[in-house]
């Protein structure tokens, strides 16, 4: 009997111990969903969809990444970021109670479950041609990574984003083997009237509509890539700061 109570306190105290383990939510699901403007703002601040993540369905069970992203575009999930004592980024899927807020993850999880697929993936006819009409492919300068944003006149998010990405360019000025290229729906003589009054420090490519949406199928502006020396593709970023935290270990 003594060794049996005794038995029975170890079982006690280390399910305790792991349920007190267990990692916790920065925010608690029903916080998350309360409405639009909560999921965004939750979306801002704890979400980091590009990174590499240890994901958790509804049951506990570890499932991929792929998989997390795939679940979400049901629209019956939400994803909440666990909190983590070492650098990994967690998430589990709770049940969405709100539809709207589901639509809403439901429509972001396809574009990102989109960019996702597209890592290690070669750029697309990686041949183009500059505002300034100088040519630029990874046979002609081999060895350049490349940061790729993209972007349109009339986006006045990514307008707003000039004084950021121009920053960016200002900071990897010594770094010979990185290219800053801004591609553009718009016509070449339309972004020179533009940048006189909009300066904007990437070289421009021009006339990328078609080739931004049918091609590499943007689902949302601004977007930003990053493509290794050999013309692959590192990841897409829809959050600049995302891709800033990722450029820095270039």
């Amino acid at each position: 009997m003594k060794y049996l109570l005794i038995f029975i306190l170890i079982l006690f105290f280390f399910g305790c111990t792991s349920s007190n383990e267990k990692n916790m939510p920065y925010v608690n699901a029903p916080d998350i969903e309360k409405n639009i403007m909560s999921w965004l703002y939750y979306d801002r601040d704890y979400m980091n969809w590009s990174a590499d993540c240890i994901a958790y369905n509804e049951h506990d069970s570890v499932i991929t990444k792929k998989e997390f992203l795939k679940q979400l575009t049901t629209g019956e999930y939400i994803p909440v970021r666990l909190q983590s004592k070492d650098s990994t980024i967690q998430y589990q899927l709770a049940i969405a109670h709100n539809a709207e807020v589901g639509n809403v993850i439901r429509n972001k999880a396809i574009a990102e479950g989109h960019y996702d697929s597209m890592r290690g993936m070669p750029l697309p006819n990686f041949n183009f041609k500059t505002i300034s009409n100088e040519v630029i492919n990874n046979h002609i300068t081999p060895q350049k990574k490349y940061v790729i944003n993209c972007w349109f006149i009339h986006c006045k998010t990514c307008v707003a984003e000039f004084p950021q990405l121009n920053a960016l360019v200002d900071a990897y000025k010594n770094r010979p083997d990185i290219a800053f290229l801004g591609m553009a729906f718009d016509r070449a003589d339309s972004i020179k009237a533009f940048l006189a009054d909009h300066p904007f420090k990437y070289t421009i490519i021009p006339n990328k509509e078609k080739y931004l949406m049918d091609t590499l199928q943007i689902m949302g502006f601004p977007t930003q890539l990053i493509v290794d020396s050999t013309g692959h593709i590192i990841n897409v970023y829809s959050n600049l700061n995302e891709m800033k935290t990722a450029l820095k270990k270039l």
